[in-house]
């Protein structure tokens, strides 16, 4: 796993590094809020611990930071507060758990479960894309809303499965039409526009208005309503 620690406390930091190192994770350790944040933009991690005081910031605006970015990540405090206060207010900013850093070995014994389910997740989004409750699975190549199969043709699978790798963005409808039908396409000039109408059908998309018509344009996906 790759885990990015923040802590005031460098001592217990460094103890777990050399621990976790030899079980042949990566580690960084960042004191501060600046370092803390220039580690996290420039990394690719899967555990992050924060302390609930740092040097330069607001910790809990730094976990909301982390959050914004990735909703995946496994995101930690490991402080010696122990107050409800410090605990609500970390759980608010996003944080997964709380924990004293009483020892190395129940630390550890905490992250490295919540760095298998996090690892879980990413395998099991690897083949899908999760949009609000709709699930694409790229494998089985169907559509489901609350586990029910939508029995989407392959047209309507190829064509909500390019809005939802490029979520937010508009795409073309040309652009559109020649990935799902081909650049060879003679059929008929609204065929984006009918198959839009379908998917929208099937996914009762009048009520949470998921696809967007750019009008002139083409359509997407508002990437902010699929959390």
């Amino acid at each position: 796993m790759n885990i990015l620690l923040i802590q005031r406390k460098q001592e217990f930091a460094k103890e777990l590094k050399i621990a976790w190192k030899e079980e042949g994770n990566i580690v960084d350790i960042a004191g501060s809020y600046e370092s803390g944040l220039q580690f996290f933009y420039t990394g690719d991690y899967d555990i992050v611990l924060l302390d609930t005081w740092m040097k330069g910031g607001d910790a809990f605006l730094l976990a909301e930071k982390i959050r914004e970015r990735s909703r995946k990540i496994g995101l930690i405090f490991l402080s010696e507060d122990t107050g409800f206060f410090w605990k609500k207010r970390a759980f608010e900013a996003g944080a997964d758990a709380y924990l004293l850093p009483n020892s190395i070995e129940e630390v550890s014994l905490q992250v490295f479960a919540l760095g298998r389910r996090v690892k879980a997740e990413a395998e099991y989004r690897k083949h899908r894309y999760i949009y609000a409750d709709m699930e694409v699975d790229l494998l089985q190549r169907k559509v489901f809303r609350e586990g029910k199969d939508l029995n989407f043709t392959e047209k309507e699978f190829l064509l909500l499965s390019l809005l939802l790798k490029n979520q937010g963005l508009a795409l073309h409808r040309d652009m559109i039409r020649k990935e799902v039908w081909g650049a060879d396409f003679q059929g008929a000039s609204n065929i984006v526009e009918t198959y839009i109408k379908q998917i929208r059908k099937k996914l009762q998309d009048k009520e949470y208005h998921w696809i967007k018509t750019i009008r002139g344009y083409g359509y997407g996906i508002d990437e902010r309503k699929g959390e």
